[in-house]
């Protein structure tokens, strides 16, 4: 079967969890996102990461990732694109969409909360005080049984010296307190010496606290994803096998047979989810789960948000059964320069079954035409050896970094 006439559904659309009378916007506030990811093209071109998993939801998301070439690429694939888009090209022209979007009957499902001035609070589908503490790593401990968690305190960041903690040997990881939630990885550094506690001392400044935890051997890292729909209940939706580099920087995830929760994984992530809950939370969150090297199950973090691989979660069965493939790697890749080369390459492996585009940032469409384009998706096969090999391959050809694996 051709790729174009194959059909890839989602098990779950944003639209069933968060109901008919919400919009989406992942785009956060250039006012307070200083932990979500220092970049601005970035900002952009992650307002697309979700469009093939909308339903009928309207979304908010930037023209360069709402382009006839990278919406082709989806279609080749056997994918439906969100259906009510709402665009715009700068940011001025977002602040204008905001403002226009504002009296409409929608609710906002934000990624990350806005400043009162830019989005009352009436306008959230749940309350900015509950997204906040919710996503406030100073409250993990709160949601999350003693088992579980690692060994870690809250301190003053001023207060940040070697000898703060003299039992606790190096490798620490320090991460950020803060009402505003965070992504990507930036909100958490690595420290082996006094002069990397130095540094994050200085890098978290603008943060009264932060979190000084263990660092942790790490066996399997998922990221185990649950949702409260509008109907109410609690839906298990999936999990992705997360890869990340020395310094916890996330790079892509596996999703196949073998990526299956413990029994005692599911159980704290369904924990940790019914306590959301009662407080008040409703759409999906995803929380990184570990198994340590000495098989102790550990929570790291909680994000109460649509997380990097959740349309890869919600379109997995879908992408196995119209290809009949059993695994599957989400990555991204980014380059700079002409576009062409590019798309002609993802055709070919759209052509071959080897690749599922998600998004496509195109920079020259956009308000930052310098910056690196950038092609979301998954390389699909039948074992993790075949996808390894052609996902270096569409990397190498890409001309863009080296491969995660």
């Amino acid at each position: 079967m051709r790729p174009e006439n194959r059909c890839i559904s989602p098990s779950i659309t944003l639209e069933d969890i968060y109901g008919p009378n919400s919009i989406y916007n992942s785009r956060a506030s250039v006012s307070a996102f200083e932990w979500v990811f220092p970049d601005l093209p970035m900002l952009e071109a992650f307002t697309g990461n979700q469009q093939t998993i909308m339903g009928r939801m309207p979304m908010i998301c930037n023209s360069s990732v709402s382009t006839p070439e990278g919406l082709d690429l989806l279609q080749q694939a056997g994918l439906q694109a969100a259906l009510r888009r709402y665009t715009y090209f700068s940011q001025e022209d977002f602040q204008k969409l905001l403002a226009q979007l504002l009296p409409s009957p929608y609710t906002f499902v934000v990624q990350h909360v806005y400043p009162p001035a830019e989005l009352p609070a009436h306008k959230y589908w749940i309350s900015p005080e509950l997204l906040s503490f919710l996503n406030n790593k100073a409250h993990l401990t709160d949601f999350v049984p003693t088992e579980y968690v690692a060994r870690r305190a809250v301190v003053e960041t001023a207060t940040i010296t070697e000898k703060l903690f003299p039992s606790l040997p190096f490798p620490w990881v320090i991460k950020a307190v803060s009402d505003h939630s965070s992504g990507a990885g930036t909100a958490v550094m690595i420290c082996s010496s006094a002069d990397e506690l130095q540094a994050a001392k200085e890098y978290f400044h603008i943060c009264q606290q932060v979190v000084v935890e263990e660092f942790v051997t790490v066996k399997r890292n998922l990221c185990v994803q649950f949702a409260t729909t509008q109907q109410g209940g609690i839906q298990y939706l999936g999990a992705a096998e997360q890869v990340t580099d020395g310094q916890g920087h996330y790079l892509g995830s596996w999703l196949d047979q073998d990526v299956k929760p413990s029994e005692r994984m599911l159980q704290v992530g369904r924990h940790i989810m019914e306590k959301a809950v009662a407080l008040g939370y409703k759409g999906v969150a995803g929380f990184d789960i570990v198994l340590l090297s000495d098989d102790r199950v550990v929570v790291l973090d909680l994000n109460f948000r649509v997380n990097g691989s959740t349309a890869a979660v919600l379109l997995q069965r879908g992408t196995m059964e119209a290809y009949g493939v059993s695994t599957l790697l989400y990555n991204s890749w980014e380059w700079h320069g002409a576009i062409g080369r590019r798309i002609a390459l993802a055709q070919q492996f759209i052509q071959q079954g080897y690749f599922v585009p998600l998004s496509f940032y195109n920079a020259e469409a956009g308000p930052y035409p310098n910056s690196a384009s950038m092609l979301v998706g998954i390389v699909i096969g039948q074992s993790r050896e075949e996808v390894a090999a052609r996902n270096e391959q569409f990397t190498k050809e890409l001309a863009s970094a080296p491969s995660i694996l």
